[in-house]
């Protein structure tokens, strides 16, 4: 249920989202779908991002070019 110190990198390149499951032990769910370890996945805007077990992130909008999450 733990989460790793570095468990994910989050990016925005050409106006997607994507995030990069960094090899976690608990992994990285996208939408309740675990992504590969060491994969980059592109993520839509309201899917729920889990990490361990009780760690949801949402990227909800963009404000003034920023994710709100």
């Amino acid at each position: 249920d733990d989460i790793s110190r570095k468990h994910l990198y989050l990016e925005q390149a050409d106006g997607k989202y994507f995030v990069e499951d960094l090899g976690a032990a608990n992994g990285v769910f996208i939408n309740q779908q675990r992504i590969p370890p060491n994969t980059r996945q592109e993520v839509q805007t309201f899917f729920p991002i889990q990490v361990g077990a009780n760690i949801f992130i949402n990227i909800l909008e963009e404000d003034e070019g920023r994710p709100v999450m």
